[in-house]
């Protein structure tokens, strides 16, 4: 068994070609019979770590032979999400500064949509194919048809954590002749919305049954509070491709136990919830669970986050709780039928208080 304490050691134990020239450490020391015994030494000014060349390999630098070599080359092809392309800026360059910059919306993947525009050969190849017959021109930032020499072109790696960016990267090892980001999220004369979408119209993303069959299978034996935390790793292992159906097809499961634990704790057993305050307050649990791991449900764009209908409940306050419980639906049946009674002058009365009230704008009203 061998244990790694250092960037050095790995090198050495996994690839001798990263290993690096020979070295070796030398130090120097006074002994005690020395006439300047009681100087002061700085022992890190007299260790020194020096490097080794052997004759036969400083013969070999002084003809200025070969070190190493690669063929073909390989060449790192990144990509980005819309306005997201990385700036590169000096530590004497202000902010300001460097989005003056002309090249400051100018990036090799941005580039590629304007040279599948302009060639028509360019269209037939997708992004990690385009290196075979097109070379990327630094100093004027283009794609520019290849005279000679083959490389190779390698996508940067991205988790599935990264979320849209992590589809992006899935989609361009498919697709081709694209010439904007509304061209990726097209398939079939259907734009979507996201990068995730358009991967599962194109069938590169399982559906998920697996989850919602797992989650179903566990409530047969598992509490509701079991079941939640169970959701709540799949969200965390980025397993789900979409979350937002797996909650929705489980959340009646996932709500199990809800009701019962609210009904003991205000002491009211005939407590009832709707079906959307049941599923808003599991999201809470939800929400709670994932804030104790350093975690949202904001972290999963497509999920559904916790609403303030029930904040009293948040509380946990049964004062609170008795004061605000009244029946919502109710009362908007009511406000429906009264709304529709009211007359010419009633209605813009009632419009110009209501109006002032959605837009926060307190104030005394006169009518005359």
């Amino acid at each position: 068994m061998k244990w790694c304490n250092q960037s050095r050691s790995i090198k050495y134990l996994f690839n001798y070609v990263n290993k690096g020239s020979d070295r070796v450490t030398t130090s120097f020391y006074r002994n005690s019979t020395s006439d300047n015994s009681s100087m002061k030494v700085d022992e890190v000014k007299i260790f020194y770590d020096c490097r080794y060349i052997s004759p036969c390999e400083a013969a070999w630098r002084i003809f200025s032979y070969d070190i190493h070599y690669s063929n073909p080359s390989v060449e790192r092809l990144s990509f980005h999400l819309p306005d997201q392309q990385p700036v590169v800026f000096t530590d004497n360059e202000s902010l300001v500064e460097a989005l003056a910059k002309a090249n400051v919306k100018e990036s090799m993947f941005l580039a590629w949509f304007a040279a599948d525009e302009k060639y028509a050969e360019a269209r037939q190849l997708t992004y990690t194919e385009f290196l075979a017959k097109f070379v990327w021109k630094p100093s004027p930032r283009a794609w520019e048809p290849k005279k000679s020499h083959q490389v190779i072109g390698r996508m940067i790696f991205v988790p599935p954590s990264s979320g849209e960016l992590y589809y992006l990267r899935m989609l361009l090892n498919i697709v081709k002749g694209l010439t904007s980001y509304v061209d990726i999220r097209t398939y079939n004369g259907a734009i979507y919305s996201s990068f995730r979408d358009a991967c599962y119209a194109r069938g590169l993303l399982n559906d998920d049954k697996e989850y919602i069959d797992a989650i179903k299978e566990a409530s047969h034996w598992g509490s509701g509070h079991y079941l939640q935390k169970l959701f709540v790793t799949l969200l965390w292992s980025n397993s789900m491709v979409r979350p937002e159906a797996v909650w929705e097809e489980t959340a009646i499961l996932l709500c199990d136990e809800i009701l019962h634990y609210h009904r003991a704790m205000f002491g009211r057993s005939d407590l009832v919830f709707s079906d959307e305050e049941l599923k808003n307050l599991t999201l809470i649990e939800i929400e709670q669970i994932l804030n104790s791991n350093t975690k949202s449900l904001r972290d999963y764009t497509a999920m559904p986050f916790p609403s303030g209908d029930t904040d009293h409940l948040r509380t946990r306050n049964k004062m609170i709780f008795d004061e605000l419980n009244y029946d919502r639906v109710e009362l908007q049946r009511q406000h429906i039928q009264c709304l529709s009674k009211l007359t010419r002058e009633q209605m813009r009365v009632y419009d110009k208080i209501m109006n002032a009230a959605e837009s926060q704008d307190g104030r005394m009203f006169f009518f005359i």
